[in-house]
């Protein structure tokens, strides 16, 4: 067994077997049924490059990793769907930190095992790439630990039976509140058009009040009044370059 490792919430384990570079991933179950405890293997993951197995802290997700000698490969399984969820790699990685609520996951590359290519990536829980960051030297990266949870054991499985239903609820409010923003949005640049228009209109009718004391300035000229202009259209043509041509 190249690697083992439980996962943190439920009656499941993973671990890898048989030679490198690429290896067996077996997934297992504990089983009770009528009082007796039985192993079952859920299902079987062929020929990975990876030699190191993450559990996401909340469960469900496991995170296959090929650390050391392999070239960095990961892969996110869905255990509950048994499906691979995403696939990416992170060359050279060392370390592979998930973030205590489950949402998010680092691996590192540490200076502790390698001269260059220092820093640490953000993925998702699905394996989206969040973020990549090198830094000079780096040697690991630790998350905060998450405080203590307001809920009781009863009330959080409550939250995660129907995590779906209130993943639509807020979904749908979330919607909403970005069309009132939207809508308010709309709101201001008609506001501030109007105020605009409102504007010009006080100065045209200033310009108008003020037309009397301009004309008695002007010499009794109107300067407003077209009829005092004659227009002249005139053509200018300048030579700019002479060319003789020998044909």
């Amino acid at each position: 067994t190249v690697a083992f490792a439980w996962e943190p919430k439920g009656v499941r384990f993973a671990l890898i077997s048989g030679d490198g570079p690429k290896y067996n991933v077996s997934i297992y179950t504990m089983e009770t049924i009528k009082g007796t405890s039985k192993v079952r293997l859920i299902t079987t993951l062929e020929r990975r490059p990876a030699n190191k197995l993450f559990w996401c802290p909340q469960g469900g997700t496991l995170l296959l990793a090929g650390l050391g000698k392999l070239s960095g490969d990961l892969e996110w399984y869905n255990c509950n769907d048994l499906t691979t969820m995403g696939s990416d790699e992170h060359f050279m990685c060392t370390d592979v930190e998930w973030d205590p609520t489950g949402r998010y996951v680092a691996t590192v590359v540490s200076h502790w095992h390698h001269q260059s290519e220092n820093g640490y990536n953000i993925w998702s829980s699905q394996g989206k790439l969040l973020g990549r960051h090198l830094k000079d030297k780096f040697y690991g990266l630790y998350w905060r630990p998450r405080p203590p949870s307001l809920l009781s054991e009863e009330q959080e499985k409550g939250v995660r039976k129907h995590l779906r239903e209130y993943s639509r609820r807020y979904e749908a409010e979330d919607i909403k509140l970005k069309y009132a923003a939207e809508i308010e949005k709309l709101r201001a640049r008609k506001e501030m058009k109007a105020d605009f228009y409102d504007l010009v209109d006080k100065k045209h009718a200033a310009l108008r009040e003020a037309k009397a004391e301009r004309v008695r300035l002007c010499g009794g000229v109107d300067v407003d009044d077209e009829s005092y202009f004659t227009t002249t259209e005139e053509t200018v043509e300048t030579v700019v370059k002479t060319v003789e041509s020998t044909e």
